[in-house]
């Protein structure tokens, strides 16, 4: 079943909707992003409880955007912040290395700054 959060894109389609003949067992999630925009720290909750989701359900969890590289590595900046207790400088220096040219504008690196700040006051 295809989930689809706010902000997300109308009329997405894709080979891979959930369901679909080849991947019959996919569960396709979108959470909309406009293409060289950070997502908001709310867009980064949700991709972080389907993370958490996909791990207690034993299933894999893929992200993708356009190319792969900056929505993309700006969630996964993300989620090395808060699973594995990364600065947001060094989870954006992790992603850069396993993903040359991922995080592409200041408001992406921004971003991840920000849900530092975040994650860290909501811990205390």
């Amino acid at each position: 079943m295809s989930q689809f959060y706010p902000n997300t894109l109308p009329g997405f389609a894709s080979p891979y909707n959930s369901g679909s003949v080849i991947f019959p067992d996919l569960e396709l999630v979108t959470i909309g992003i406009k293409d060289f925009t950070a997502p908001s720290l709310e867009q980064v909750k949700i991709f972080l409880q389907i993370m958490e989701q996909g791990k207690q359900n034993r299933k894999a969890v893929a992200i993708h955007c356009a190319h792969g590289k900056g929505r993309t590595g700006t969630i996964a900046a993300c989620y090395l912040v808060k699973t594995y207790g990364l600065t947001s400088q060094q989870a954006l220096d992790k992603v850069r290395q396993l993903r040359p040219g991922s995080v592409e504008t200041v408001t992406q690196e921004q971003l991840v700054a920000e849900f530092e700040t975040w994650y860290k006051d909501k811990l205390l």
